[in-house]
């Protein structure tokens, strides 16, 4: 998403969300889950602007899902059938364009989004921005900002939680592919120990039965087939139970 260079607003009024985004940015470092950047996020974006509350929801297989947040709203938005509630959030995660509703009590809001505003209400929230989270260009979700009185988003305040939004979106897309790394290594060594007992109990079947070691994986392999069991398991039972089929 291209955001323009926007002019300095001036240091006084702006000096919290800058000290937030600065504080976000030197701690995220230290969040190895997702759950925690996530958090790390939202906690971060209340204090930058003062708000009533923050969340996080995520697209997954294009469908906007519940991921973190502390606002029932987020929970709103990701709990209808098939995760299609109308709201800010969910037409931010979906297109990737930032949402703003300075007031939702306003007529273009209520009537875009009537049950969402409705449930606005109940809550106490009569504000609300949606900025897009991605990766590589491409949406996996939205940061929700949420005050609980009627606020004007300028559009500095927009810029600074985009960049929160942007420096999280990395930390997660690191973070999932870490996540991957992690589960391809377990697997290759699941695979390799697995190897491993199988050459082990060839070995011993072969001994045991002064055969040659293919046939001594013939015999395992026709005993896992006639079990309806894992090879793995047969040349387990071999090697620390002392079968010899």
């Amino acid at each position: 998403m291209a955001t323009a260079r926007l002019p300095h607003p001036g240091p006084a009024a702006n000096a919290q969300p800058l000290e937030a985004l600065s504080g976000f940015a030197r701690e995220l470092p230290d969040q190895c889950e997702i759950g925690g950047i996530l958090q790390h996020l939202t906690e971060r974006a209340t204090e930058a602007f003062g708000l009533a509350g923050a969340g996080v929801i995520l697209l997954r297989d294009g469908v906007v899902r519940l991921v973190a947040s502390a606002n029932p709203l987020d929970t709103f938005e990701a709990g209808g059938t098939e995760g299609t509630v109308a709201g800010p959030g969910a037409v931010a995660a979906t297109t990737g364009h930032i949402i703003a509703a300075d007031d939702l009590a306003e007529e273009e809001w209520t009537k875009y989004w009537p049950e969402y505003t409705a449930r606005a209400r109940q809550l106490g929230i009569q504000a609300v921005a949606a900025i897009p989270m991605a990766v590589a260009g491409e949406p996996i979700g939205v940061m929700n900002l949420y005050s609980a009185s009627p606020r004007q988003w300028t559009p500095y305040d927009l810029q600074v939680a985009t960049i929160l939004a942007d420096i999280a979106a990395g930390y997660l897309a690191r973070s999932q592919e870490s996540e991957q790394q992690r589960r391809t290594a377990e697997q290759l060594q699941r695979a390799l120990n697995s190897r491993i007992v199988i050459e082990q109990a060839k070995g011993m079947l072969a001994a045991a039965h002064d055969t040659s070691i293919n046939e001594a994986f013939r015999m395992l392999r026709k005993h896992a087939r006639d079990h309806n069991v894992r090879i793995h398991d047969v040349a387990s039972a071999v090697v620390n139970l002392g079968l010899r089929l």
